[in-house]
């Protein structure tokens, strides 16, 4: 289920064509439109894992020492959280197989190595921003899929109308 997910989001979500508006809105626009930011192929990504049953969150996942960073999403699976880059492409797989856990890439960046794609961002390395991973917090990972969900997303809107209105 993830990965249709995941090549879904990577053949739908295409990068951003140069001089193109980027737009900050839910993830319905971001699929109609059929483009987005790197957050906001992870945020899509993310939601529709949510949608399907799959516990998932995204993090801009930074150099150390740097305000340079790349966006991963992390879905749980197999009592893991497991890695997944939706705008560049990738998945990484363990030794195992597997997808790789974040514990797997922190002890061992062979799958990073072996990804598809590694491109070089803003003069660095892909591989080098996952050194990041080992800083990560619970509170600079987003998970939007619950408040962005219809219910919830109605009584956000119907709140924004009464507090506006005053």
């Amino acid at each position: 289920k993830v990965m249709r997910i995941f090549e879904w989001t990577n053949k739908n979500i295409r990068k951003v064509p140069e001089g193109f508006p980027v737009v900050d809105d839910h993830i319905l626009n971001i699929i109609i439109r059929g483009y987005g930011t790197p957050d906001q192929s992870a945020d899509t990504f993310c939601n529709l894992c949510e949608y399907a049953g799959m516990p998932a969150k995204w993090a801009f996942v930074r150099l150390p020492n740097s305000r340079k960073s790349i966006v991963l999403s992390l879905v749980s699976l197999n009592n893991g959280w497991r890695v997944f880059d939706t705008y560049y492409g990738n998945y990484f797989l363990n030794k195992n197989k597997e997808i790789a856990s974040v514990e797997d890439i922190i002890n061992d960046f062979s799958p990073i190595e072996q990804a598809k794609n590694k491109p070089v961002i803003n003069g660095i390395e892909y591989k080098e921003y996952f050194n990041g991973l080992k800083n990560l917090t619970e509170r600079q990972m987003w998970k939007r899929a619950k408040a962005q969900m219809p219910l919830s997303r109605l009584k956000y809107e119907i709140k924004k109308i009464f507090s506006n209105s005053r």
